[in-house]
């Protein structure tokens, strides 16, 4: 859990190119930006690139650390994000490819007996095939699969490495 507590106005680089630097290295640590001259543009920016907070001075020990708070809290969440994400993708990696199919029409909310005639396979097929891939992903229904791939934000890889397009 860590964040990045940095002052708009730094030496050969402010704070939104440090953000926009590090956003571009793959770090996805949140940002706590302070500043003595607030700029409305600048305080935008940093927002919309996912700041937590952009504080005034001088400001509070108790704002700093409600705003740190929240910064480890987007941490904390980002991380789990993260773990759920690579346990997916390694459980992701043992299904067939007919599971994947029967995966990427559940998550679009296709029936049983349409996900059948779309592969051209039977209701009953179809539903090993979800046996199966439950079993595989320790769940026991459609909407803990939906919620979990969901949470792991990985809809839209299901979808195209399965159709080859974007959802």
């Amino acid at each position: 859990m860590a964040c990045v507590v940095v002052d708009m106005r730094l030496p050969g680089m402010n704070g939104l190119a440090l953000q926009h630097h590090l956003a571009s290295q793959g770090c996805d640590l949140p940002v706590i930006f302070i500043t003595a001259f607030p700029e409305t543009t600048s305080a935008v920016e940093g927002m919309r690139n996912g700041a937590v907070n952009f504080l005034i001075k001088p400001f509070s020990m108790e704002r700093l650390r409600e705003s740190l708070e929240e910064a480890f809290q987007k941490s904390r969440r980002s991380q789990q994000k993260e773990e759920l994400r690579r346990h997916l993708d390694t459980i992701l990696q043992t299904l067939t490819f007919r599971e994947r199919q029967v995966l990427a029409h559940l998550l679009k909310g296709t029936e049983i007996k349409q996900i059948a005639r779309q592969l051209s396979i039977t209701p009953k097929t179809v539903l090993k095939h979800r046996l199966h891939l439950f079993e595989k992903l320790g769940i026991s229904n459609a909407v803990e699969l939906v919620q979990m791939i969901h949470q792991a934000g990985l809809e839209e890889h299901i979808l195209v490495e399965v159709s080859g397009n974007p959802v």
